[in-house]
């Protein structure tokens, strides 16, 4: 059994504490939150204010770091330092540079510790029944990939955590916070890399946040493929996600949590998950026992902080290219 810890008992915390304890390979044997009216959040466990002393003090298998963005690398390092197994919430970190740093540091370790990024999207059935497809059945080229994040944020949610609003802390608004998983989803189904992008990073609300409420982009992909993408937490509601591939032989969408073909046949529907924010898709749990299986059989089957390097590109480049209001070339993006 699993030694399990969880630090920051902020939202998305609930969703990973559900998971541990309903896990048979993991026991929640600690707690950690800078904020001492947590200490019953997690029943009777163990509850610290401190992660080092936490640290220090337990015989630790497992971290789940579940804190806002700037913080996510540098306790994830901390925690590595110490032969200890990551579950890091997404984002990597708050931007690209410092995402690629942590790879260099943990790769540097050298030390078994594994750090996964909580990417749980990819295993939605729907997802993985698409990338079956892709790979298995229709080969044809890849024409095009179209991802649709219609979602709301009132000024309020901002307010009860203001970092979520600053560049400093969140590194940006909806495509790192909301519609990551989308955006991530992007290249992941087609298992191709952008090579170029324009796009528009901009606020539609007026709300005093230094981050985006909405975004829009034109990727190119490597072999060929043109990729849309647009996200907003503009709308009135957290509407259906939308992912869609056109190949040269038919068409896959996404929509309501199912998997369609060109003529609207479901292919796969995603799990429900009881009690749980829509938005936050059934995965999670699926993650959590995917990193748990991997670290007793010490294998590599998780979303590593490399494989999550691609989405974190995407986001900086699609920044600095409505920054600079011209197209970002990857080549470019990457030396400098």
């Amino acid at each position: 059994m699993l030694r399990v810890a969880v630090i920051g008992l902020g939202t998305v915390s609930i969703v990973h504490l559900r998971g541990i304890i309903q896990s048979d390979m993991a026991e929640l044997v600690a707690v950690c939150d800078i904020d001492p009216s947590k200490s019953t959040i997690a029943g009777d466990t163990p509850f610290y204010t401190d992660y080092q002393e936490m640290l220090d003090h337990e015989e630790l298998d497992v971290v789940h770091v579940c804190l806002p963005h700037y913080l996510h690398d540098t306790v994830t390092l901390e925690v590595a330092k110490r032969g200890i197994h990551v579950l890091c919430e997404k984002p990597v970190t708050v931007n690209y540079q410092r995402s690629q740093a942590l790879v260099d540091d943990l790769k540097a370790l050298n030390n078994g510790a594994k750090v996964a990024i909580c990417f749980q999207n990819r295993l939605n059935a729907s997802v993985i029944e698409l990338k079956r497809i892709l790979q298995e059945e229709d080969t044809t080229d890849i024409v095009a990939v179209k991802g649709l994040v219609a979602w709301y944020r009132g000024e309020e949610y901002y307010e009860e955590k203001p970092w979520r609003g600053t560049i400093e802390e969140a590194g940006s608004g909806t495509i790192i916070n909301q519609s990551i998983h989308t955006l991530d989803l992007l290249h992941y189904v087609i298992d191709d890399q952008w090579v170029d992008v324009r796009a528009s990073v901009h606020n539609i609300l007026d709300y005093d946040i230094e981050v985006e409420d909405s975004a829009n982009a034109n990727f190119t992909f490597e072999k060929g493929a043109h990729g849309l993408f647009y996200a907003t937490n503009a709308y009135y509601g957290n509407d259906s996600v939308e992912l869609q591939v056109v190949t040269k032989q038919s068409r896959y969408t996404i929509k309501d949590n199912k998997l369609f073909n060109d003529e609207w046949k479901c292919l796969a529907e995603d799990a429900k998950l009881p009690d749980s924010k829509i938005y936050y898709g059934p995965g999670h749990q699926d993650c959590m026992e995917q990193f748990y299986k991997a670290v007793n059989e010490d294998t590599n089957d998780y979303c590593s902080v490399a494989d999550a390097l691609p989405t974190m590109e995407m986001i900086d480049a699609m920044k600095r290219s409505s920054k600079e209001n011209k197209r970002i070339y990857k080549e470019a993006f990457l030396n400098g």
